[in-house]
């Protein structure tokens, strides 16, 4: 998990479009079902596969080699953190306790407003509720948020010594579920899930690896199942943090790669009480 700071290397050279006009089709998105603050996507560009902004970027990363010189930096830069809240936030840990606030009162208005399968305890008749936490880490968002509203909770998470320590914590808790070691770019399951939680780990992926993860995703759900990403969410353009080689995307991007991965964005809310030095973080719920 990578909170992103707002002043980052920007590459502007890679957020200027091509001269040469392309035909692209428009798309306009329906979403009456968005209510309480949520804000409706309105007409959005698509350029066949690619993402307008990131794609001149992508394709030089994909010329250089993604899974050594993109992924395996990046997991080499986590493998020598510590498996510790300080360690999986990057030193922002202040950031840890509001970020659950919020996440927790996202779900429990999904479950009373939008009727779904998000907290357990606020349902009847229903058992054995499951969600996925994705990019896991030490399972900060599992034993802070997802195991009091879920029955099983599934973690996924690279790096070894992380989910070990997640092993470790999460047994004193009672926890029930599956750990999974490896990265989401590979990752799939014939599991089936009422919530499937990724945040801060989306950085990590080119926009391709995304929209093939997040289209798996909607595969695992359960009926009134949904996918919950948590982002940092720039205005315009995008910033790369080439210490973990991570992408922060902006908010018209994120809605292209949620279109493309076949996705309808039913709410969203902007994280509260963050420090301002950070980039602002958006939660969408999608099925």
């Amino acid at each position: 998990m990578k909170i992103s700071r707002v002043k980052q290397k920007k590459l502007n050279c890679y957020r200027k479009l091509s001269i040469r006009k392309k035909k692209e089709k428009k798309i306009l998105l329906n979403y009456n079902n968005i209510k309480n603050g949520g804000k409706p996507i309105k007409d959005i560009n698509l350029d066949k596969q690619y993402i307008d902004t990131t794609k001149t970027f992508w394709e030089e990363k994909i010329k250089e080699g993604i899974e050594d010189k993109w992924y395996k930096k990046a997991l080499d830069k986590w493998a020598v953190k510590p498996a510790s809240i300080s360690g999986v936030l990057d030193g922002y840990i202040s950031a840890s306790k509001p970020d659950l606030k919020e996440s927790s009162n996202f779900l429990d208005k999904l479950a009373k407003e939008y009727g779904k399968n998000t907290n357990k305890n606020m349902l009847n008749k229903l058992s054995n509720l499951r969600a996925l936490d994705c990019g896991a880490g030490i399972g900060r968002i599992t034993s802070g948020i997802l195991i009091q509203r879920f029955d099983y909770v599934d973690l996924v998470e690279p790096v070894l010594h992380f989910i070990n320590e997640a092993k470790t914590q999460l047994s004193k808790l009672g926890h029930k579920g599956n750990f999974y070691q490896i990265s989401l770019q590979n990752f799939n399951t014939i599991e089936k899930y009422d919530c499937i939680w990724i945040q801060w780990v989306l950085g990590q992926l080119t926009d391709m690896d995304v929209v093939s993860f997040l289209k798996r995703c909607k595969n695992m759900l359960k009926p009134n199942g949904v996918i919950i990403v948590k982002e940092n969410i720039l205005s315009k353009g995008f910033n790369i943090d080439d210490n973990y080689n991570l992408i922060s995307r902006n908010y018209e991007d994120m809605k292209k790669i949620f279109y493309l991965s076949g996705l309808t964005l039913i709410y969203e809310e902007n994280q509260k009480d963050f420090p301002s030095y950070l980039i602002k973080v958006n939660t969408f719920a999608l099925e």
